[in-house]
């Protein structure tokens, strides 16, 4: 008797067993099996239609763009930064890039401590080069931040300073220029032209060895009407050699002597350098120091 009674047992628990393998399977086959296989079936239907497949960014997107919508631009950002990060083939990420850039450009040029700047407080003695050496920022963006229109100082001023730890990468093969933070994507842009000099490679790595900010034929001081006029050149090279890569706007046609028509540089290196708009080497130039990295990539 015991021993019928123990096979019954042993009868019970196997297929207890095996009603559970059986349950388990169909679960899986339910859940995930058939789950992924239906998602494969409609990625190829909308192949098939000629439909652009599922874009798993586009709710990522929305909801970063709705956080925007309700005031929390901090959060908004960071959600578009995961969003670069988990998709970075999304279509979503190049709008997502451009909303990032501006919202990181108008908090550090905004006139409050957003964006990393901080309180200085004037001290006697102080110059604005002075300041710049010990906060590690510019004299132009100094003076853009602060809408300086004089370099005259008084003790007890406050200024909004903040150090400026910028790079900039280039994508030659589709002439991307992305600024960097900190090397975090700050912002990008599109470049008008690029033309390498003889004997520059890719990939490669430079640093910013100057800048120059021409009106009239004579250098414009950061705190004048006439920076906003000057021309504007950056030149990028290596180990501090003057003769590199020049960023700056394209050149422009200008008048011949006998004035019936115009011409443009026709000089062997007016061809040469990283083209940009004029807004974007505007906005680019106050933020750069001497020695920051330059890459080109490909």
């Amino acid at each position: 008797m015991a021993r019928a009674q123990f096979k019954l047992l042993l009868f019970l628990i196997t297929l207890g067993i095996l009603v559970g393998c059986i349950g388990t399977g169909w679960w899986i086959y339910q859940n995930i099996i058939a789950h992924d296989a239906a998602i494969s079936k409609d990625i190829a239907a909308d192949r098939s239609t000629g439909r652009p497949p599922p874009d798993p960014g586009a709710r990522r997107f929305e909801a970063a763009v709705d956080l925007v919508k309700s005031g929390d631009v901090d959060g908004s950002r960071e959600a578009l930064y995961k969003l670069l990060q988990s998709f970075p083939r999304s279509p979503t990420c190049a709008e997502a890039k451009r909303i990032i850039g501006e919202m990181n450009m108008d908090a550090l040029y905004r006139m409050d401590l957003s964006g990393g700047k901080r309180d200085y407080i004037v001290q006697p003695g102080d110059s604005l080069l002075a300041i710049t050496g010990r906060t590690k920022t510019t004299l132009e963006a100094l003076a853009r931040i602060n809408s300086l229109t004089s370099i005259n100082l008084q003790p007890g001023e406050h200024l909004f300073v903040i150090p400026m730890d910028f790079d900039l990468a280039v994508d030659v093969s589709d002439k991307k220029l992305t600024l960097l933070r900190g090397g975090r994507f700050f912002k990008e842009y599109t470049a008008m032209g690029l033309k390498l000099p003889p004997g520059m490679k890719v990939p490669g790595e430079l640093e910013i060895s100057s800048k120059s900010a021409v009106f009239d034929n004579k250098s414009a001081n950061p705190v004048t009407a006439d920076f906003v006029r000057a021309e504007k050149r950056i030149i990028a090279s290596r180990g501090g050699n003057t003769a590199g890569l020049m960023i700056r706007t394209p050149p422009t046609a200008k008048p011949v002597e006998d004035g019936q028509k115009s011409a443009t540089d026709d000089s062997p290196t007016s061809n040469l350098g990283l083209f940009l708009a004029r807004e974007d080497i505007e906005e680019i130039y106050p933020i750069l120091r001497k020695g920051a990295k330059f890459s080109l990539v490909q």
